[in-house]
């Protein structure tokens, strides 16, 4: 079996990242984005 990268796409909730646990990939602004949470306003900002 085969595996594909894992892809968030625009219109749809964020997708968990396997071998991350508590990551999900968001799609924003165009990018594929991983943060740390299904919510990207609280998310990873520094």
């Amino acid at each position: 079996m085969t595996t594909r990268p894992v892809q968030a796409a625009p219109g749809w909730p964020p997708v968990a990242i396997p071998g991350r646990p508590g990551w999900w990939r968001h799609y924003i602004n165009g990018r594929q984005v991983d943060l740390p949470s299904r919510n990207p306003q609280a998310g990873g900002g520094q």
